[in-house]
């Protein structure tokens, strides 16, 4: 049974005016994409290719010139469901610091479903619930400030969760962060999906995350240029690199020994697959 739709794109256009209300060129151009429940959809792209735009369309802070994006079947344009489309669909930013509004954590992630209001003992229920699913329930009464990077982006992350969302989108949440806060945080991403059902839209640049999703679509110019599982679209080592961006690690050292004569078969991206593979071939 095919998962339900969650966040649908349907030939969307957009494109931002300057300073004096002029229109700039489209930055997306008939956009066609969808994310479903219990999925993680990882986006790529370069700079300027339309990534953080997508997220901005993901639950009505922007409307498209043309096209139609819907929430659980929502008009994104439509502004009296504004309220519904964001408490279905939360948004996580780049920055962490940008988001944290109190300066206890379990204040902090109370504040959203707290100005829906959620009354007592719901809301103490939902904050609680939102901080295991992070892990961060032993840390509810720190100071957010006191935090390391991975754990102030989860959370953020725990406040949208709070918020009983269906799906989160985050526009690259581990861009500030170091190798240990950026595992803390994919693996709640993947903790999301498995244990809650809820559709992640992860906006990345670093293709070992990719390489964990489910899916993956590929942004050149506003449009979509790849989109498939992980698998297929890093076999298009050619067109990734014309595109400004690059096959994951493992993939890499994977050829390299194939090269070597190690029998690996085609497909590897990730580490697990590299190591599970290689030790295989030398216990054959």
């Amino acid at each position: 049974m095919a998962s339900e739709t969650i966040i649908k794109f349907d030939n969307v256009s957009y494109r931002y005016d300057n300073e004096d209300g002029e229109l700039l060129p489209l930055v997306l151009k008939n956009v066609s994409l969808e994310l479903r429940a219990g999925e993680v959809l990882a986006v790529l792209g370069h700079n300027g290719s339309g990534k953080s735009t997508v997220a901005r369309l993901c639950n009505g802070m922007a409307v498209p010139e043309s096209g139609k994006v819907t929430v659980a079947g929502m008009d994104t344009a439509d502004e009296s469901l504004d309220l519904e489309i964001r408490k279905t669909v939360g948004l996580v930013m780049q920055d962490p610091d940008n988001q944290i509004v109190a300066t206890v954590v379990e204040e902090d992630v109370a504040f959203g479903p707290e100005n829906l209001g959620i009354p007592n003992p719901e809301l103490r229920e939902r904050v609680d619930a939102a901080l295991k699913a992070v892990d961060m329930y032993d840390l509810r009464s720190a100071e957010p400030s006191r935090l390391s990077g991975g754990q102030k982006q989860r959370v953020a992350i725990a406040g949208v969760i709070a918020m009983r969302t269906r799906a989160v989108v985050m526009d690259e949440p581990t861009a500030m962060l170091d190798p240990k806060g950026r595992e803390e945080v994919m693996s709640t991403v993947f903790r999301l999906r498995d244990e809650y059902g809820i559709g992640v839209m992860l906006i990345t640049h670093y293709m070992e995350e990719a390489a964990r999703a489910d899916r993956i679509i590929v942004m050149d110019h506003g449009t979509v240029a790849l989109e498939g599982a992980p698998s297929e679209v890093f076999k298009n080592e050619k067109e990734l690199i014309s595109l400004g961006l690059d096959i994951p690690q493992s993939a890499k050292l994977a050829s390299a020994l194939r090269t070597a004569g190690v029998a690996l078969p085609e497909g590897i991206i990730t580490p697990a697959g590299l190591i599970s593979a290689y030790g295989k071939e030398f216990n054959n």
